[in-house]
């Protein structure tokens, strides 16, 4: 019991200290200034569709608060409930302890701390994932069907999901399944969109690989090659999760709950790598940001039990850190690349 209440004194702290990261870190992210500007400009308008690739869901979200700091506390709150849904999640296959250590792992991991202190949507993604991922094992399936109609607006990510859903439904044959037909009729919406404003209802696509060929030049390391190939399934995971990532693989699955959140990692890292190949995909660390909570909450029994277990963790923290600040450093040159200084 002490050891809980330890981490959810910790868990505050954390969110202290991304409080002030909000007031004080300088924009470092390109994105996050251009997509505030474009919001600016364009309002609770859908017209940037014909020239820009992003979803709608946090995009109106910009244009209606249209305030960094503000929109930086949001993400921050979005964070912070994640943790406590990480913690519900993983209480599904794990004790109470492995549990509240894996939202610690969670909220503590540093390329969340970096991107749950800045104005862009991985946070509000990773959120409404983790939630759906609990409303689907908890069945209430009204729900999570609406929380996965707004994740795939907010994120491409959460589209593997649409599968998953579509063939449970097909085999649990109940009134019930029929709501995650309004995750597919937001595809669709978003199709409509991209037809309007595009004059093509897979826009986006062409979209996202124009700016990959143009960006791609400028950044060599990230073009299709063989560290490209590698890049989502092997060099991010153990960057950012090591060594929960080795651990998500080595026991058979028993519930809903650790099969969903595999199969989740191997198809978004399957879509990853065949966007990159493709070249539709840029190797932003942040693609990889929803993954983390859970390959943390499949791996952490596995790293908690461990006889090596401070080992283990240390390294995790000590990875994640090293390359958050080089990624931070990156994603910094690029944005004075693209601002001209």
């Amino acid at each position: 019991m002490n050891k809980i209440m330890a981490g959810h004194k910790l868990l505050l702290c954390v969110v202290v200290v991304m409080v002030f990261m909000v007031f004080f870190m300088p924009i470092i992210d390109y994105d996050e200034y251009y997509r505030l500007s474009v919001a600016s400009s364009v309002g609770l308008s859908l017209r940037y569709v014909d020239r820009l690739i992003w979803l709608p869901v946090y995009q109106l979200i910009l244009a209606l608060f249209h305030d960094l700091k503000l929109l930086r506390l949001l993400s921050v709150l979005c964070v912070g409930l994640t943790s406590f849904l990480v913690k519900r999640f993983s209480y599904m296959f794990n004790r109470e302890k492995v549990a509240v250590a894996t939202s610690i792992f969670y909220v503590l991991n540093p390329l969340v701390l970096l991107y749950g202190s800045t104005a862009l949507s991985e946070s509000l993604a990773s959120l409404l994932i983790v939630f759906f991922a609990y409303l689907f094992c908890v069945e209430k399936h009204y729900v999570a069907s609406l929380v996965l109609g707004l994740a795939v607006l907010t994120s491409y990510t959460a589209w593997v999901f649409i599968p998953f859903v579509l063939f449970y439904a097909l085999r649990r044959r109940e009134k019930s399944m029929f709501a995650y037909l309004f995750p597919i009729v937001m595809l669709v919406w978003w199709g409509i969109i991209n037809f309007r404003f595009a004059g093509n209802p897979t826009h986006f696509l062409d979209l996202a690989q124009t700016y990959y060929q143009v960006l791609s030049q400028k950044h060599p390391m990230f073009t299709n090659t063989t560290f490209s190939l590698f890049l989502f399934p092997l060099v991010y995971p153990l960057c950012f999760t090591f060594p929960f990532y080795a651990y998500l693989f080595y026991k058979p699955k028993r519930n809903v709950a650790s099969f969903l959140s595999t199969y989740f990692v191997i198809s978004c890292i399957i879509l990853l790598i065949v966007g990159q190949v493709l070249g539709y995909v840029f190797g932003w660390a942040r693609y990889f940001v929803p993954l983390i909570p859970f390959i943390l909450s499949t791996g952490s029994k596995g790293v908690y039990e461990s006889k090596h277990k401070r080992l283990m963790i240390t390294a995790y923290f000590m990875l994640s850190l090293t390359f958050t600040v080089i990624q931070a450093q990156y994603i910094n040159d690029f944005k004075n690349e693209m601002l001209g200084k």
